[in-house]
């Protein structure tokens, strides 16, 4: 059994750079550390075998803030007792007539209200702003000592996707393929469209990419849809990577709605552009049919 060189009272303040040693003989936890007020040295009981807590361990930056908190409480307290005893003066003075001195003492003690008043708007305001700094400390905080969590959380929700994402890939690629082949097409102005030499080309081969595009985009919407089945519903399951993994699979199945919706609109304006030059050279055609019968004679019959 150790000597004991200093007895502890309630709320003194002690300073370690040690961690915490189990006693397993007896069951309790034990930490090295110096009394600030004396500066005695030694082993403390930090928590009891019956889990009964005896020393309250807080990091620096909290004894700062409670520090902090009193300073400001006790500053709030000033200025209120101050405001309040202006405003008990300017009545006093009020009540006591209308003497020139007794008014411009008055006006001075207004003063000093308005002072006080505007001191507990300030002090307010460095309140709520220290209360949003501790808030976001803790945030980051949590943040950080679930790091490890959610990086494993996330390595297993990309385990599950893997085989969505890969054919989720293959549509993107062929709807960048169409993409391609018909902006050239579709950014032409009217006279330029009137003048292009194989327009039929451009639709064909833009009904072809659709199609294939069509194609990749069923099979990654199944591939989408087994992996969500396959995924747990229990509640148990609600939280790591299933969760992350359902919400990914979600926007990827809308995401591939999108890219076909779009190589539909895209096709549709090629197919305008095409109906276009019919309509445009329709009148010329048949007057160039009709006057090639007349020439030769002929009739519809």
């Amino acid at each position: 059994k150790g000597k004991a060189v200093a007895k502890l009272e309630g709320g003194e303040v002690l300073e370690t750079y040690h961690g915490g040693q189990k006693e397993e003989a007896r069951d309790m936890l034990r930490i090295e550390c110096t009394v600030v007020g004396t500066g005695a040295t030694g082993f403390v009981t930090v928590q009891g075998s019956q889990g009964t807590k005896f020393v309250e361990l807080v990091s620096p930056l909290a004894s700062f803030n409670s520090e902090l908190s009193k300073t400001i409480d006790a500053a709030l307290k000033f200025v209120q007792k101050s405001g309040s005893l202006c405003a008990s003066k300017m009545q006093e003075l009020q009540a006591a007539g209308k003497d020139e001195v007794l008014k411009q003492a008055a006006q001075e003690v207004a003063k000093l209200k308005a002072r006080a008043a505007a001191a507990n708007a300030e002090l307010q305001k460095l309140k709520g702003r220290i209360a949003e700094g501790k808030a976001e400390l803790a945030r980051k905080e949590k943040q950080e000592a679930n790091a490890h969590i959610e990086a494993r959380a996330q390595k297993q929700a990309d385990a599950i996707l893997a085989p969505a994402v890969a054919k989720v890939e293959r549509a993107e690629a062929a709807f960048a393929s169409m993409e391609e082949a018909t902006k050239t097409w579709l950014s032409l102005g009217k006279e330029e469209v009137d003048a292009f030499a194989t327009p039929l080309s451009v639709k064909a081969e833009a009904e072809r990419l659709a199609q294939a595009l069509a194609s990749e985009v069923d099979a990654a919407r199944e591939a989408v849809l087994a992996q969500t089945s396959e995924l747990p519903k229990a509640k148990e399951a609600q939280q790591g990577a299933a969760p992350r993994a359902r919400h990914e699979l979600g926007r990827m199945s809308g995401h591939l709605l999108g890219l076909k919706k779009k190589s539909q609109l895209a096709l549709e304006a090629v197919r305008r552009q095409c109906q276009a030059i019919v309509d445009a050279r329709g009148p010329q055609l048949s007057s160039a049919m009709r006057a090639e019968m007349l020439s030769k004679e002929l009739t519809i019959e």
